[in-house]
């Protein structure tokens, strides 16, 4: 049986200006590594959305975000989860 792990890096957005035209946009990743090279892996984030192939060893999925420009919300902090699974 193969040993794998992952690891991710959150998407941030920081402050968000309800009158800035322009989208708030930010970056993440979800780095996952297995110790069978040979291995096809696919991986899932969330429900509906996925992504696979025959990816092998240590490899970096870049997740992106953006908030749409012109949302009228309340300040606060703003949290979410996306869960990762993977399939081996």
């Amino acid at each position: 049986m193969a040993a794998a792990s992952v690891t991710a890096t959150p998407v941030a957005f920081g402050a968000y200006g309800v009158f800035d035209p322009m989208p708030l946009t930010s970056t993440g990743s979800v780095e996952w590594s297995c110790a069978e090279p040979d291995l096809a892996i696919q991986i899932q984030l969330g429900p509906g959305q996925e992504g696979g192939g025959d990816l092998q060893r240590t490899s970096v999925l870049p997740i992106f975000g953006a908030i749409p420009p012109g949302q009228d919300i309340s300040p606060g902090v703003y949290t979410d989860s996306v869960v990762v699974t993977l399939l081996f």
